[in-house]
Formats: structure tokens, sequence, C-alpha cells
């Protein structure tokens, strides 16, 4: 009498099952450091120094400073050589 094949004694099955749980585990792993990361920007978000302000603050002083500088520094180079502008 012919025997019926056992196709690889269940280890596909095992193996697909291990997989499966692994993989469980690692969306697991990940969802987790999704949610960390999210907490750590919103924490970050939220205790930004104050001396950040300032410095950003004098920053934006100094580059306004030279920017009004360099538009002056045209007509103030013709008046030092003597050159008369028609504005």
């Amino acid at each position: 009498m012919a025997r019926a094949k056992n196709h690889g004694n269940g280890r596909i099955e095992e193996a697909i099952a291990r997989l499966l749980r692994n993989q469980l585990a690692l969306l697991q792993n990940i969802a987790t450091l999704v949610q960390t990361q999210a907490t750590f920007v919103a924490r970050m978000s939220e205790s930004r120094p104050a001396y950040v302000d300032i410095r950003f603050a004098r920053i934006e002083a100094i580059l306004a400073k030279l920017l009004r500088m360099a538009k002056a520094l045209p007509d103030a180079i013709c008046e030092k050589i003597g050159f008369k502008t028609a504005r």
C-alpha cells in the first residue's frame, strides 16, 4: 500500500509561523519607536531654551543693520570720492 507523503514534516508551517511571529514583533517595535520619537520631538519643541530666542533676535538685529549699511554703501562711496548724485 502506498504511503501518503508528509511534505516536510511541518517544517514549512513552523517556519511560516515563526516568520509571522517575528514580523508581529518587528511591527510592535516599530510602533513603539514611532511613539517614542513623537514624544521626544514634542518635548524638544516645548523645552526650547529661552536663550535660543534671544540669540535669534540678536542675529536678526545684526542682519537688519548690515542690510541698511549695504543699501547705503553706494551713496556713501559716491560722497566719499566727491561724486554728486542727482537723487
